[in-house]
């Protein structure tokens, strides 16, 4: 072997000479001095091919003819809302998709639509071949409903209002004002109202301590009462010290679970001296 020719293994192939030839020309030979060949396609690579050509094409057409991927109403859903509109919703994915190839279904206008809608936060489009579209809808987490007039308008822990109804949401707590929000709530804006903002913050320091709550109501004095899920009134008085009345509101409620239950009303206007009354006889703390 010349001093020339020098052997290395390609990836773990055979060893392979490389030769110089005259004007520093290299070429790869093998171990007997041949010249390798480029591979070329074979008959059964080219028969392999037009298989699989036909299968694909055979398939699409098949698809085209059963309508396979074609979206329907049936198959265009509306998935995770509560407050929103759902033929708002539905509407938006029925024009949107039904009718449609599956991919020919325009995500991003979905989402876009449905995040017109106050109640929506946000809006995700999903497709589930070969023929489901599914939008799935994230609304505004709501802290409570405030009562104004003959409706309700519901707010979210910033105060932004995002729904009206004309009845009180289940599981939320109202806001009673002795007289309507000023100035008018309207929705997409934040509550301006002052008396409504104090009762936000109850409202967010019961949610802190646990304490469950139906109602916040204000009289024309400025005084605050409370009514729990287990319909036990609290005077609640002022708009002082809001954090440590519910502090001891919801110490009070873990020690005496069983009796609170039971009590006709339950007073933290003076933190310093909270006090109850048992009885089965309940009162409302203010008419």
């Amino acid at each position: 072997m010349n001093r020339d020719e020098e052997k290395y293994n390609y990836r773990g192939r055979r060893n392979i000479n490389r030769e110089r030839f005259a004007g520093g020309d290299y070429r790869l030979t093998d171990d007997n001095g041949g010249f390798r060949r480029k591979k070329r396609l074979t008959v059964s690579a080219i028969l392999t091919f037009g298989l699989v050509a036909v299968l694909v094409c055979s398939f699409v057409k098949y698809a085209c003819d059963t309508k396979m991927f074609i979206v329907t109403e049936n198959t265009a859903k509306v998935e995770q809302f509560d407050l929103a509109p759902g033929d708002k919703l539905e509407a938006v994915t029925k024009e949107n998709a039904a009718g449609k190839f599956i991919l020919a279904v325009n995500r991003r206008k979905m989402e876009r639509e449905a995040k017109k809608l106050p109640e929506v936060r946000d809006a995700r489009a999903e497709l589930g071949f070969p023929n489901k579209v599914r939008l799935v809808v994230t609304e505004y987490v709501p802290l409570s409903a405030v009562a104004d007039g003959g409706h309700y308008v519901v707010i979210n822990p910033e105060g932004l209002i995002f729904h009206t109804c004309k009845k009180p949401v289940e599981n939320l707590p109202v806001i009673r004002t002795p007289k309507p929000p000023t100035p008018k709530p309207v929705r997409g804006e934040k509550i301006k109202d002052k008396t409504v903002k104090i009762g936000m913050d109850i409202i967010a320091a019961s949610n802190k301590e646990k304490v469950p709550l139906s109602e916040v109501r204000f009289d024309s004095n400025g005084n605050i009462c409370l009514n729990m899920k287990c319909n036990v009134p609290v005077k609640f008085g002022g708009a002082e010290d809001i954090d440590l009345k519910m502090e001891i509101l919801a110490a009070f409620m873990s020690r005496y679970s069983g009796e609170a239950k039971d009590a006709e009303y339950i007073d933290v206007s003076c933190p310093s001296g909270p006090v109850w009354k048992p009885g089965s006889a309940r009162e409302t703390c203010m008419r």
